[in-house]
């Protein structure tokens, strides 16, 4: 995964998609990325965990469990409304730690 890069979305983008789950993807515990290019119809996220993979639709509806499908990965989602640690080299620059 080449220049992968970061998607800021607001999280009423995915309605769908339960409020604990985006915190965890906020906090970096699951991963969201948005589909580049998908053999799935009406595919748009793939939220990765290390158990396993879920396809989900634009509204960030389940749409399949991810086997082996042919799909290119865009960017890593992360919502804008809700909380983010600070990375560690942030904190030391602004003198936290």
């Amino acid at each position: 995964m080449k220049n992968i890069k970061n998607h800021i979305i607001k999280s009423s983008e995915l309605p769908f998609l339960d409020s604990e789950i985006k915190e965890a993807v906020n906090m970096g515990l699951l991963i969201l990325y948005t589909i580049k290019k998908s053999d799935i119809p009406d595919s748009k996220y793939l939220i990765k965990s290390n158990i396993n993979s879920l396809i989900l639709k634009n509204n960030g509806d389940f749409l399949k469990l991810r086997e082996n499908e042919n799909i290119v990965l865009d960017a890593i989602v992360y919502f804008s409304d809700l909380d983010r640690p600070q990375s560690a080299s942030n904190l030391i620059k602004n003198g936290i730690i």
